[in-house]
């Protein structure tokens, strides 16, 4: 009995020292070398503004395509679910969609999704502020996009945001085919990275002198397409813009937009690649300008 006693607490034990290094190699430090200074300073007279825009698409290739075979939106072969190899590679290449649940490879793109990029100057700070048409992208993504840029950007801070849509595919290892399994596509990974760098770089050469609107609307009126269903119930009500126009002919450079509201209008049913409602609030505002230039 004392040696079997002995035998499970030396397993237990080594389960234990286990799932601990597992823990703490996954919580590592992946840039230990990395350090940023946020301090900003506020001394002397003001500059001229200036700001570029630019955006890059985001979007995965959908190689291969799935059926269905009970329609409960998962993919498992337990079920019949089978995958067409459209590449002929022998195996199912997908891209796991994020935010809703396991088993969701995507069946193909409904719109694009995009790394979109606003770059400010006053004449002693330069901030990228960077959207992603993601559900989440991890700090460690963050700081390598950092560490690409070119110094002779000039740039003292990249700000990146998620614009946290669930129907893009996963870029945080929660959403693969398994509870156990990262769903994170390491290609794709890399084409989200490179592709805001360009994106980055493009803002950059668009800069111009600007000037900035302030506009909002706290009539609560939003607060109708807003649900909360886990308590405490809160609601962060209000539209939010920031429109940036060119200070020397007055055309619209870019508009910022801030809306508290989880895009996930599509639901756990869909199986295309989009950024949810954001992609028609961006082409709204898009075609209205370009009418208003006309």
């Amino acid at each position: 009995m004392k040696k079997w006693l002995k035998i499970t607490g030396i397993i237990i034990a080594i389960l234990l020292i286990t799932v601990v290094s597992i823990f703490l190699y996954n919580w590592r430090d992946r840039h230990p070398d990395y350090t940023i200074d946020l301090k900003i300073e506020k001394e002397g007279t003001a500059q001229i503004i200036t700001a570029g825009f630019a955006k890059k698409p985001i979007t995965p290739t959908i190689v291969d395509t799935w059926n269905d075979a009970n329609n409960d939106f998962e993919y498992d072969d337990e079920d019949g679910d089978t995958y067409n190899d459209i590449n002929g590679n022998g195996k199912f290449d997908a891209y796991w969609i994020a935010g809703m649940s396991n088993k969701k490879p995507a069946n193909g793109v409904h719109d694009d999704v995009w790394s979109r990029v606003m770059v400010i100057d006053d004449g002693k700070t330069r901030i990228a502020m960077v959207s992603l048409d993601l559900i989440g992208f991890m700090h460690d993504d963050v700081v390598d996009i950092r560490k690409m840029l070119p110094k002779e950007l000039n740039i003292d801070y990249t700000l990146i945001a998620s614009t946290h849509t669930h129907e893009n595919e996963d870029m945080m290892g929660i959403w693969g085919p398994n509870e156990w399994t990262s769903g994170v596509n390491p290609e794709s990974l890399k084409y989200v990275k490179s592709q805001t760098v360009a994106a980055i770089k493009e803002a950059v050469k668009n800069i111009r002198p600007a000037n900035l609107i302030f506009a909002e609307d706290l009539s609560g009126e939003d607060g109708k397409y807003i649900k909360d269903t886990r308590k405490p119930i809160v609601k962060a009500t209000g539209i939010h813009l920031m429109q940036v126009v060119d200070a020397k002919n007055g055309s619209t450079l870019g508009t910022v937009i801030n809306w508290a509201n989880h895009p996930e209008t599509l639901w756990s049913k869909n199986l295309l690649i989009s950024s949810d409602f954001p992609h028609y609030v961006r082409e709204a505002l898009e075609k209205a300008f370009i009418t208003a230039m006309n």
